[in-house]
């Protein structure tokens, strides 16, 4: 056995770093720092949202949408990821969590879950740390 304990395929530090990155995303997008959220990317990355047609690839793109969140959401749009599961995968490194994407619900008004879905994300490790190569989001309701 090795010096370095690993789960499923990949060593404690790596999944630890990993987690890291799925949080980091959240509160990126949610404070609108369109930069960072992309930094989460490998630079040709992309998000996929099937249920909507779109596809974010790149630094550009992703800053952009990034950048724009809260406006669309008014400032308390919250990405929550759940159920994280990660593993290798031959050369591969393989992501899943759930999403509940709340929005806002102060004073009068309760928060609201707006989309509910599940990620698919393969992930690769670079020089800066982990990055994700892909996202798919996919839906559970049409939206």
């Amino acid at each position: 056995m090795s010096g370095e304990a690993r789960i499923a395929g990949l060593e404690i530090a790596d999944r630890l770093e990993i987690l890291e990155l799925y949080a980091h995303y959240c509160h990126c997008i949610d404070s609108g720092d369109g930069a960072a959220w992309a930094g989460c990317f490998t630079p040709d990355g992309y998000l996929s949202l099937p249920y909507r047609d779109q596809l974010t690839r790149g630094v550009e793109q992703l800053q952009a949408v990034g950048d724009a969140f809260p406006v669309r959401t008014d400032g308390v749009g919250r990405h929550v990821t759940v159920d994280v599961s990660v593993r290798a995968d031959g050369d591969d490194v393989v992501g899943r969590a759930y999403l509940l994407l709340i929005h806002g619900g102060w004073d009068e008004s309760s928060p609201v879950i707006e989309l509910t879905g599940r990620y698919e994300d393969r992930l690769v490790k670079r020089e800066e740390g982990w990055r994700f190569a892909s996202r798919v989001l996919t839906a559970d309701t049409s939206c």
